[in-house]
């Protein structure tokens, strides 16, 4: 049996840490104990565990955020527009020059010339841009990285300390306790199942989309994945949630975030500016309409994103791809947690009846989330061993080998 949970945070007499497991409720006479990679060592331990689950991410993303490389597709947008007039204009002199419009090709050999320019102007651009923002001034570079490290780990500490508060704010509040009676024995019973010595604070957003994530310090449910799931359901929700919390993966999804700061707060900026895409669409939800609203038009959408195109880029085909493979990792890990627990077939149709969970609530959020594995490949793993699987088993997506290259190349000649 657990003690009786009653809200607050019952501190630890070995461990300290802002946000990490001294946040937790402690159970008593589990008879569990953490197995000993899942110590922490006060706040420092709890933050090396959330950089070492996204650690090329938050890497990158220092580099690029912090030294003016997240300009890159401006450089190439410009240089490719530069390299398509230049080429233009040389295409069209020249044929002019031989007559070819006379005989109809002067066509095609502008477009060609056009279409020439624009690559390498824009991969010229590009890379004017890269070297620009890191040889230039190296030294200015590394220092604006080690400042980027300062105020990734701030900004981290005090998202953590604030988080309560600014969750508030967001519109999202505490269990009632007709909730709290029955979300916090569950929580409590996973827990002990998963050999967890605690269980952080939870918090409800009143919306009817059935969803589920975890902060640095809070797990928050939705009104709808109550609504929705029934005890044994929910359970496995939480066991799966509950492992993300322990391992730090919030921590290192938040870690990355403050690590691509400037980056991420213009991608958001643009995004909320445009009043279109993923930052209205969770606005909407927030506000409980659950429709996405109309796109902003005019000079304001076109403002927004200007702002917000670049960033995307850079986030969507940069860091969401290097955090890709450690963030389907963790999901499938935090599916086999609740498999290990015998909590497979629940988990399984909890999946079944919402889809998804851990959607984004903002731009940044949604370019990230969106590396999640789809659910049909997550019921997948979730579904018990049968005869005829290895029949048919198809083989993941991957790079082409170089046989398979010098193949097409034969078969194209």
């Amino acid at each position: 049996m657990t003690e009786p949970w009653n809200g607050k945070h019952v501190p630890r007499d070995s461990e300290g840490g802002v946000g990490g497991p001294n946040d937790a409720t402690r159970f008593g006479g589990s008879g569990h104990t953490n197995p000993p990679d899942e110590v922490y060592e006060g706040g420092q331990g709890w933050l090396r565990r959330g950089l070492r689950r996204q650690r090329p991410a938050v890497l990158t993303a220092l580099v690029v955020s912090w030294t003016g490389v997240w300009l890159a597709p401006w450089g190439a947008l410009l240089g490719g527009f530069a390299g398509m007039l230049a080429a233009g204009g040389i295409a069209t002199a020249w044929a002019a020059q031989h007559h070819l419009y006379e005989l109809g090709a002067g066509q095609t050999v502008t477009v060609a010339g056009l279409g020439l320019g624009l690559v390498l102007g824009a991969v010229g651009g590009f890379l004017l841009t890269v070297l620009g923002t890191t040889l230039a001034n190296p030294l200015a570079g590394a220092v604006s990285v080690v400042l980027g490290v300062v105020i990734m780990i701030v900004v981290t500490v005090f998202a953590a300390a604030l988080e309560r508060p600014m969750l508030r704010l967001r519109g999202f509040r505490r269990l009632s306790q007709d909730e709290a009676r029955r979300v916090v024995p569950l929580a409590q019973q996973t827990a002990g199942e998963l050999a967890l010595d605690g269980i952080p604070r939870f918090a409800i957003s009143d919306v009817l989309v059935p969803n589920a994530w975890a902060h640095l310090r809070t797990i928050v449910l939705t009104a709808g994945l109550l609504q929705m799931l029934d005890d044994a359901e929910l359970a496995a929700v939480l066991a799966h949630e509950l492992y993300h919390w322990r391992r730090g993966d919030a921590v290192g999804l938040r870690l990355l975030w403050a690590a691509a700061l400037p980056l991420a707060l213009m991608l958001n900026l643009g995004f909320w500016i445009a009043g279109s895409g993923a930052a209205k669409r969770a606005s909407s939800a927030d506000s409980g309409s659950g429709a996405p609203q109309p796109a902003a038009r005019g000079v304001v959408g076109v403002i927004g994103w200007s702002l917000a195109w670049a960033p995307w880029i850079i986030t969507r085909f940069v860091l969401a791809p290097m955090s890709a493979a450690t963030q389907r990792r963790h999901e499938y890990e935090a599916d086999a947690a609740a498999t290990s627990i015998g909590r497979a077939d629940a988990l399984a149709s909890a999946l079944s009846k919402i889809g998804a969970f851990e959607l984004g609530r903002t731009g940044w959020e949604r370019a990230i989330v969106a590396t999640h594995p789809p659910v049909s490949l997550r019921l997948e793993a979730l579904a018990p061993h049968r005869d005829d699987d290895t029949d048919f088993q198809e083989v993941d997506f991957g790079r082409p080998s170089f046989s398979d290259l010098i193949r097409l190349f034969r078969s194209a000649l």
